[in-house]
């Protein structure tokens, strides 16, 4: 009888154990989506580094095609 309600309270204990693990997970996993997904998250910051970079490289090559151009009509 005592060996019983020690594996019932085990068992109890274990099942608690496994509900508080699965909210923090999911508490976790919620704030790092916001994070990466929010307005100034790391997915559109990533995003708006790829622009800014495509736009400095066109402007490069079109100041290195100005100046090319400027060098040949001297």
């Amino acid at each position: 009888m005592i060996g019983e309600n020690m594996v019932r309270k085990s068992n109890g204990i274990t099942l608690i154990a496994l509900v508080v693990t699965v909210i923090v997970i999911l508490i976790l996993a919620a704030i790092v989506i916001g994070l990466a997904s929010g307005k100034d998250g790391v997915l559109n910051q990533a995003e708006n580094s790829s622009v800014q970079y495509t736009i400095g490289k066109e402007k490069e090559y079109l100041k290195l095609a100005f100046t090319n151009l400027e060098m040949d009509y001297r």
